[in-house]
């Protein structure tokens, strides 16, 4: 028999069925971000103005100590919140004009920019490195460089390395403020089933195994499998640890297509987090076409990796996990954040890390490409927003159903929800362990609630609170109907 949980002060989400015992006329329902209508963040060397809806030329923007973007295409890989509230952006771009290191496309180097606001960028000039004979730019290390993953670590006790950032080709670099970096120190991540190129994603420390956890982009054949007779390979995901971020586990594969997927589908990247107690992924599907695999990039290098189609669609599916070994996809794989038909994010999302904590909402910063991947390198930021906590809910239409948590150990206090029931309503009581409710906390005895609330403090007429029932086993039990239950916690 399973033992009652043993709550803490993360929130309850109902991302998977773990901590539900039983639903009745109940479905779960995945939520995506609203994207901002005043996508893309930035363009070339032209500034959005959203507030106005109105794109300026370059020549009327006032340059911030006359830097310039080195090119229109960027591909913003990480944002977090610095702990002054500004938010700070890590991005690809290919500037021109410097030696060529044979990478597709141009040579990528790690850049920089900041906001007040999340909204309007500025991009300092930095005095790190010299392109086109200048050091008047945003450019943090010298080239190449890829695809940069930066966290903040609060439990991290020197300061110089509170901000850790690990990037393509796999390096390490730390910063106290998020500007200024140590030079960065190579990294060896073992692997037995295909080279990694380029992805990486530092998901951060893991505090119920002592490591910290990075998500990588292998190429193989297929899970297991390093040697494709073929010569094609498929991308997906996979995982390693490591204890101090220089010595790293060989690579263990967590994510790959399946049976479920189309032919030719593969993961592009993953932006990982911990959320609530919990792994949430932002998993980079690409709708490849199988049949293209034979014929690929005929100038490629002899000893470069082959891998499967590059051409089609990618989309970002939402992934979650209680031990970031073993996933679960959403429901019937519907995308979480899809591309526009039409729109200058038609072909490529591409997700960043993590998203911010903004007020009560979640903000997820992404690429955006017009076209299918392969077919161009002008990639741009772009913006989409989520009610907190709001990637899933479990919901019940106009007949009404109830929601059945497994047990847990009552931590007292009172318990709030994060729930939408405008022109519907939620209640909830408390079940003891005999399987009756408490006389205290019965349904008819909660005060409804028929509002949209992040944050809902649920009572009953003679109860406020839940102390009385502190160290004791109680399950609760959430009636609902046209309503959307997203979290509860106690407090």
């Amino acid at each position: 028999m399973r033992s009652p949980m043993q709550l803490n002060d993360n929130r309850r989400l109902f991302l998977d069925d773990e901590e539900v015992a039983e639903t009745f006329r109940v479905y779960r329902k995945y939520h995506s971000p609203v994207k901002y209508v005043g996508n893309p963040l930035l363009v070339g060397n032209r500034f959005h103005d959203a507030r106005e809806g109105v794109r300026y030329e370059e020549d009327e923007v006032p340059r911030e100590g006359g830097v310039e973007k080195p090119n229109d295409s960027l591909t913003p890989t990480s944002v977090v919140r610095g702990p002054s509230g500004t938010f700070q952006m890590y991005y690809q771009t290919k500037p021109p004009g410097i030696r060529d290191f044979g990478y597709g496309g141009g040579t990528p180097v790690v850049a920089y920019a900041e906001s007040h606001n999340g909204i309007h960028w500025r991009l300092p000039a930095l005095g790190r490195v010299e392109i086109n004979g200048s050091t008047e730019n945003n450019v943090l290390f010298e080239p190449p460089g890829s695809l940069p993953c930066v966290v903040i670590d609060d439990r991290e006790l020197d300061r110089a390395r509170r901000y850790k950032m690990i990037y393509y080709p796999s390096s390490i670099s730390f910063s106290p403020d998020g500007v200024q970096w140590s030079d960065p120190e190579k990294v060896r991540v073992p692997s037995r089933i295909g080279h990694s190129d380029g992805l990486n994603c530092l998901a951060g420390w893991d505090g119920n195994i002592g490591r910290y956890v990075a998500y990588f982009r292998p190429q193989v054949a297929c899970p297991g499998q390093s040697i494709d007779p073929e010569g094609t390979a498929v991308r997906l995901i996979a995982r390693s640890e490591s204890e101090d971020l220089t010595g790293w586990s060989e690579l263990e594969t967590v994510l790959a297509p399946d049976g479920d997927d189309p032919d030719g589908t593969e993961f592009q990247t993953i932006g990982v987090s911990f959320y609530e107690g919990m792994y949430v992924g932002l998993l980079c599907v690409h709708e490849g076409f199988a049949e293209e695999r034979p014929k690929r990039f005929p100038y490629r290098l002899p000893h470069w990796p082959a891998h499967s189609a590059m051409l089609g669609r990618c989309y970002i599916e939402l992934v979650t996990s209680r031990d970031g070994v073993r996933w679960n996809r959403s429901e019937g794989r519907v995308p979480f954040l899809d591309t526009t038909p039409g729109g200058l994010d038609s072909g490529i999302v591409w997700p960043t890390s993590s998203p911010v904590a903004v007020g009560d909402e979640l903000w997820f910063y992404y690429g955006m490409r017009a076209h299918g991947h392969g077919l161009s390198y002008v990639n741009l930021p772009g913006l989409g927003r989520l009610r907190r906590d709001g990637f899933a809910s479990l919901c019940a239409g106009e007949q009404a159903g109830w929601v059945l948590t497994e047990p847990m150990i009552c931590p007292g206090g009172r318990l709030h929800v994060n729930a939408d029931a405008r022109g519907g309503e939620l209640a909830a009581s408390v079940i003891e362990q005999d399987g009756y409710h408490a006389p205290e906390y019965a349904r008819v005895r909660c005060a409804t609630l028929d509002g949209d609330a992040v944050s809902h403090q649920l009572t009953w007429m003679e109860r406020a609170d839940l102390d009385p029932l502190k160290g004791k086993e109680i399950r609760l039990k959430f009636y609902l109907r046209q309503a959307d239950l997203f979290s509860y916690w106690f407090e």
